[in-house]
């Protein structure tokens, strides 16, 4: 099981935030941080579920008690059985803002590049979508289920 304090500190840095700077946002002394980070003495619950608030965690992650960040809810929701889902929501609580929305940008591009890939061939079965070469006169062989008529 992983201690406390390593999970304070790789959360604290992730965010690029130095113990002075999260000492400030928990409204606690930076030896507190300090303490709390070399194992001296673990954080009371209100801090605990502060740390777990800001850094958008689960307590039991920062009590070291699980490894996944994002509480069950979400996770029985997107975890498949290969758990890829989980893996990229927890990459992506670890990046910074304009990371995220590069990230979710991309995504939607994916998707609407999806979407135009898979509405394209029912446009071309429905007939709504011509292709160029249609528009040239060119002799075409009749099928066996169309009649030629002489004009």
């Amino acid at each position: 099981m992983r201690k406390i304090g390593e999970t304070i500190t790789k959360l604290r840095t992730e965010k690029g935030l130095r113990q002075k700077d999260l000492s400030a946002i928990l409204s606690l002394s930076p030896s507190s941080i300090s303490n709390y980070e070399k194992d001296e003495y673990w954080p009371d619950l209100n801090t605990i579920c502060k740390m777990a608030d800001y850094f958008n965690v689960t307590t039991d992650y920062i009590l070291g008690r699980t490894e996944y960040r994002c509480p069950p809810e979400i996770l029985d929701k997107y975890v498949t059985k290969d758990y890829i889902v989980h893996d990229i929501i927890n990459t992506l609580l670890t990046l910074d803002p304009d990371s995220v929305n590069a990230a979710v940008n991309y995504v939607n591009y994916l998707k609407e590049k999806h979407i135009k890939l898979m509405e394209k061939p029912a446009e071309n079965s429905s007939g709504n979508v011509r292709n160029a070469s249609a528009h040239t006169e060119q002799p075409h062989k009749a099928s066996k289920n169309t009649k030629t008529t002489g004009a």
